[in-house]
């Protein structure tokens, strides 16, 4: 199993989420610390070990803060997720929802159950040698990778 972590910002890496780690995300990108953004770190610590949409984290947001825009949560999600804080899950119908995982800067994949859509993080990876393969035989340097596993849950088989 490789150990590979590429990181914006390796002072994250490790460290459980917290209100105060998602305003320095905001810091660090240069945005300024408004009510709204406030709003959004304290609900997004809520949020810790379950999914939602950006749609959703903007109807929440809205029910706290009538003052939080749209394309506030939309930029939130994306500096967290450039930053690798949150994890964007994919699903087998196409679409994707985000969610923190447990331990920031830990290397790992996602299986999602195609039937309730539970998502639960995995350590499983390629190896070195798979990785060196695919890079040698599609002619790419490869810089990093996400894998997403599918299939049905104990309780859904």
């Amino acid at each position: 199993m490789i150990q590979h972590i590429t990181r914006e910002d390796e002072r994250f890496q490790g460290m459980t989420i917290t209100s105060d780690t998602i305003l320095d995300a905001f810091k660090q990108k240069g945005l300024r610390i408004t009510g709204p953004r406030r709003t959004l770190a304290l609900l997004l610590v809520e949020t810790v070990g379950s999914d939602f949409t950006v749609e959703d984290l903007w109807d929440m947001a809205l029910r706290r803060d009538p003052d939080v825009g749209r394309a506030t949560v939309f930029r939130a999600v994306e500096i967290l997720q450039e930053l690798e804080l949150l994890d964007r899950v994919e699903f087998a119908d196409g679409s994707h929802r985000f969610r923190f995982c447990h331990e920031l800067g830990h290397h790992h994949h996602h299986i999602t159950c195609t039937h309730c859509g539970k998502v639960t993080e995995v350590e499983t990876c390629l190896s070195a040698e798979q990785l060196a393969s695919v890079g040698r035989l599609a002619d790419f340097a490869i810089e990093g990778h996400r894998l997403e596993f599918f299939g049905r849950c104990a309780k859904c088989r």
